[in-house]
């Protein structure tokens, strides 16, 4: 049996947490300077991009079919959702977050980058980098098991 006072206490704490998710997801949009990875919700697919302008703006040019992920969603019929777009890094210097989006992007290893960022790491970095993925320390912790 259910009473109604709880009925309305569950309304009231939902009402809220969507609030709460509400103002969350929309003051992710207002972002500057930032690192993006987009995430494609059909495939493993994944693309690394740095922006000076605002989210919304960023996502908005990305729906081009000129930009990558624009381009894989119309060609592959795929799609990606707020929930497939995450905000990685906050940079203010443009130098520093071209060095931030080539970090993420050999962190990451996006297929659908067509480049490697504004900025070339030199290859002891990317080693450096690459050696701190966890993916990797468990396949070479599974090959020396095997």
């Amino acid at each position: 049996m259910s009473s109604p006072w709880l009925y309305a206490i569950v309304m009231a704490v939902d009402a809220l947490l969507y609030q709460i998710r509400y103002e969350i997801f929309t003051s992710c949009f207002l972002y500057l300077e930032i690192i993006v990875k987009i995430e494609c919700a059909d495939c493993e697919a994944k693309y690394v991009g740095e922006t000076e302008r605002s989210l919304r703006k960023w996502i908005s040019e990305h729906h081009r079919d000129s930009s990558p992920v624009g381009h894989h969603m119309g060609y592959q019929k795929h799609s990606f959702t707020s929930n497939n777009v995450s905000v990685v890094h906050q940079e203010a210097t443009w130098f520093k977050r071209g060095v931030a989006e080539a970090i993420h992007i050999t962190l990451v290893d996006p297929s659908l980058n067509r480049d490697r960022g504004r900025h070339t790491l030199p290859a002891i970095y990317r080693e450096v980098l690459q050696s701190r993925d966890p993916s990797s320390h468990r396949e070479s912790r599974d090959s020396a098991g095997q």
